[in-house]
């Protein structure tokens, strides 16, 4: 099989990454040295004590966590509860379960799977298999030190000193179990970067405590010279560049800013402020993450974010590009937030983040809730349209712990808006549309698999769709995990796993045996989009099956009326080999419909789909006229966040038929009892609208 390859400008740049790499483990030394502790760190130390934190930060951060006691009063319970899990050393982490890791912590260990890896240079590891068994993902996600913001967080608003050491512990032992560029906590240079981040949080959060001591302090600016210092060698701007370069100079930029005092800050600073730059390069003009994944969109967004916000307290502007960028990610945000809050899966999902300062009762729902950062986006950018915070809602914990009496009276003012109903949106270079009246949403994706055709974090989701009616409905199945199941790795990014269309069992883009590739098979054209206030209509074709021997193009259209509050989808298969003639052609043809948990029902005689929930709402997904496939009801997975797999229903419609085919699926939310024959009549109804409008 054929692999992506890069453009040819930047092969001579790669074939020197490869060089200086190949050195670097070459040369490599055997045995790990302990940070440089040096008159340097000792003389900072000694001045952040007795003078307090030089550099402009978010504060002051006490009376930040008074104002969010005050103010969200359950957001304070569950931080403390969190952090006297984190002191006992128990962790929920990436699917775990709460697990015992006992004292001392090994920061070497996958704990889901008993997995260890050994102190060596980081470039004679092995971080994963071709068969899986194991997953990178646990000690990198316990080691971005996300953990200890809870700690801070419950020192501030309970004043006790005892959070306030286990973080010393805690990073103390770290630094001694984990020596620069030791151990398969230094083998990913995005994790680096998350944990300075979330230390120089920490350190903030608990300055003042008595457990800070010099000796302590100056130990740890040893580290994070040393953090800054690892990245500046080991930035990951190979091919193609994703969010790992973006949280590198995220990193950067925080240990410039944050730590002036040392000479390489900097040169931190300068090579951090390509951010955005960088910014301009990954994310499309319509403010799409050019990875072909709604969640890597959220935390790009949210990096970019801390990075801007901290870049104005230091009286530094960002770029007026990268600033308008940056609002158009939010304008994504905004458009994709479902009536419920929460925003669908699409595209991988490993629940990353950079600061999650806010915290949830419900764990899933933190995984898919990205109101948040419209929070953030309309402190941070000074012009953002009034309806950001609006559309916010409640999740204003992030933005109070940065912004604190500045958040709360945006929060206030907000609250006396009443939410604005956002438009229908087309997003056409990150191929993704959004049909939205009331408490109608659907998404559709029609784009490319990103990452210049490498595809590491697209799907298999051509023309799929998610579906909400006050809440989700039908959805995008999710990730589950990444190289630790290989199977289920591509079983979750699989055709099959989305709500589209699939003949022939084939995949719309093959899946080769690199689980963060996906072949380019599949290219959209859109041939309309229409919105208005009446109606959105969806017209598109993709080649993702001109590979198979009757080479067929799929055409979907989706027809939305909004006042009667239905969709209409249209598929139409055509065969233009010149092998054989199209007449003959004949295929399996398969239609994915899945569900999220709740009671969906058969109905055999009227071929038919439809939930059944008492409280509503619910969704039919009824055929109209001529209809070759036999609709069947089973059940799947589903992952709500990495490393969790949950059963849900799964609908299809399959046959075979005879090329060229085309059919047409109505999309009919109601409440708690339909009407057959009204949903029929409303459905023929649209679909004489659909063929006057393409006639």
């Amino acid at each position: 099989m054929m692999k992506s390859l890069p453009p040819l400008r930047e092969v001579p740049r790669l074939l020197w990454r490869r060089l200086r790499r190949e050195v670097h483990a070459r040369t490599a030394p055997r045995q790990p040295h302990p940070p440089r502790v040096d008159a340097l760190t000792q003389a900072l130390a000694a001045r952040r004590l007795s003078e307090g934190h030089a550099s402009p930060f978010f504060g002051p951060l006490a009376a930040h966590a008074a104002l969010l006691a005050e103010h969200f009063p359950q957001a304070r319970t569950l931080i403390i509860t969190q952090a006297e899990a984190v002191r006992a050393h128990r962790f929920d982490l990436l699917g775990s379960g709460e697990v015992a890791l006992g004292s001392p912590i090994n920061w070497h260990v996958d704990f889901k799977n008993g997995h260890v890896w050994p102190l060596e240079h980081h470039t004679r590891l092995l971080l994963t298999a071709p068969q899986g068994g194991f997953d990178i993902k646990v000690p990198w996600e316990l080691s971005r030190f996300h953990h200890a913001l809870r700690l801070g967080q419950a020192y501030l608003l309970t004043g006790e000193e005892a959070y306030a050491q286990e973080v010393v512990d805690q990073v103390a032992h770290w630094i001694a179990a984990n020596p620069c560029e030791f151990g398969v906590n230094w083998a990913g240079p995005m994790d680096v970067a998350i944990r300075a981040v979330n230390w120089l949080w920490a350190c903030y959060l608990i300055a003042g405590a008595a457990s800070l001591t010099s000796d302590f302090l100056a130990l740890w600016f040893a580290s994070l010279r040393q953090h800054g210092d690892y990245l500046l060698a080991h930035l990951e701007d190979g091919w193609p560049r994703t969010n790992h370069l973006i949280a590198n100079l995220v990193g950067l930029l925080y240990l410039g800013l944050l730590l002036p005092e040392f000479p390489q800050a900097a040169r931190w600073r300068q090579v951090g402020w390509r951010l955005w730059e960088e910014l301009l390069r990954q994310v499309l003009p319509d403010g799409m993450d050019d990875e072909a994944s709604l969640p890597y969109h959220r935390l790009v967004a949210e990096m970019v974010l801390h990075a801007a916000a901290l870049c104005a307290l230091h009286g530094l502007a960002v770029p007026q590009r990268a600033r308008d960028r940056l609002a158009a990610m939010l304008e994504v945000i905004a458009a994709c937030t479902q009536p419920d809050g929460t925003a669908p899966v699409i595209g991988d999902a490993d629940d990353g983040r950079l600061l999650p300062l806010g915290i949830h009762a419900d764990p899933d729902r933190a995984a898919s809730d990205y109101r948040y950062l419209l929070a953030l986006g309309s402190l941070v950018l000074g012009d953002a349209p009034p309806t950001w915070a609006a559309l916010a809602g409640d999740q204003w914990q992030d933005a109070v712990w940065c912004f604190g009496s500045e958040a709360l009276a945006r929060y206030e003012e907000a609250q006396r808006r009443p939410i604005p109903e956002p438009p229908s949106r087309a997003f056409p270079q990150g191929g993704l549309y959004v049909m939205r009246y009331a408490d109608l949403h659907l998404t559709l994706r029609a784009g490319n698999v990103g990452q210049d055709g490498v595809g590491g974090h697209a799907h298999n989701d051509t023309f799929s769709i998610t579906l909400a009616v006050g809440r989700p409905l039908l959805i995008d199945p999710g990730s589950y995990t990444y190289t630790a199941n290989p199977q289920a790795r591509n079983a979750f990014r699989s055709t099959a796993s989305h709500n589209t269309l699939q003949v022939e069992g084939e995949e719309l883009n093959r899946l080769p045996p690199d689980p963060f590739r996906l072949h380019a098979d599949a290219h959209v054209t859109v041939h309309r989009w229409i919105s208005g206030p009446h109606f959105d209509f969806f017209d598109a074709s993709h080649d993702g099956y001109m590979r198979l021997e009757a080479g067929i193009i799929h055409r979907r259209q989706m027809w939305f009326d909004k006042e009667a509050r239905l969709w209409l989808m249209r598929d139409r298969l055509t065969s233009i080999t010149r092998r054989r003639r199209s007449g003959d052609a004949v295929q399996e043809v398969t239609l994915w419909f899945h569900f999220v948990p709740l009671r969906v029902l058969l109905d055999a005689a009227h071929n038919a789909i439809r939930t059944a929930d008492t409280e509503g709402p619910n969704l039919l997904i009824l055929p109209l006229g001529d209809f070759p496939l036999r609709a069947t009801l089973g059940m799947g997975q589903y992952a709500p966040r990495y490393g969790i797999s949950r059963i849900a229903p799964v609908a299809k419609f399959s046959g075979r038929v005879k090329l060229p085919a085309e059919w047409a699926l109505l999309l009919y939310p109601f409440r708690d009892h339909v009407d057959l024959d009204a949903a029929r009549e409303a459905g023929l109804a649209a679909l004489a609208a659909l063929n006057a409008l393409t006639m």
